[in-house]
């Protein structure tokens, strides 16, 4: 068998199966097939939640799957999409959030979007929502390298475009060398994003 596979035991139907290294390293390729993996009994929410926060003296860590904006977020199976992970800490503590009202969060000291901690949470509606984020600076300019998701910066866009637009380099060259995909670099040249650099 080849180093990049791993001897694994199916946890539905405990039939023995080769599961790929990289995916049991991420904790998956527990199951042999789809099939298995459809009936396999999923982890009640609440516990899914837990493994995911970290507590400090002040705030509640989310330390899963984050948002572009900074939130935490979980996968929910019964409602098949992600969602806040707010709202979940919300519903496992005070049940569920009433229709037309939204969970914000208030740390104490400083705007910490990835806190959890119920007693920083509180309902209100999305005007109060909108009020409370420009209150906080949240409704700031995230274009470009102020986003805390990008690789890229201003100058290493307009960089892009200037050897690009000499015609000695390929979007794939570019690609690789910047450590971005390629309909990164052609969403650049084709001025689909980055449109604010000049």
């Amino acid at each position: 068998m080849s180093k990049a596979y791993v001897k694994r035991r199916c946890e539905t139907c405990g039939k023995s199966f080769d599961a790929k290294r990289y995916q049991v390293n991420c904790g998956q390729g527990t199951c042999c097939s789809l099939s298995c993996a459809a009936r396999k009994p999923r982890r009640p929410l609440a516990e899914r939640f837990w493994k995911k926060v970290r507590k400090t003296a002040s705030c509640w860590i989310w330390i899963g799957a984050l948002s572009s904006y900074g939130y935490g977020k979980i996968w929910v199976t019964e409602r098949k999409r992600q969602i806040h992970a707010t709202h979940v800490s919300w519903e496992i503590h005070y049940g569920p959030v009433p229709a037309g009202l939204c969970v914000l969060h208030d740390c104490p000291g400083k705007d910490n979007r990835a806190c959890v901690r119920p007693s920083h949470l509180w309902l209100g509606t999305k005007a109060q929502n909108n009020t409370a984020r420009a209150a906080k600076g949240g409704n700031r300019d995230q274009r470009g390298e102020k986003n805390h998701m990008a690789i890229l910066t201003a100058g290493k866009v307009r960089d892009i475009r200037r050897r690009h637009g000499r015609g000695n380099i390929t979007q794939r060259a570019l690609a690789k060398e910047y450590g971005v995909c390629f309909q990164a670099i052609n969403d650049i040249l084709r001025r689909k994003s980055w449109t604010h650099v000049a």
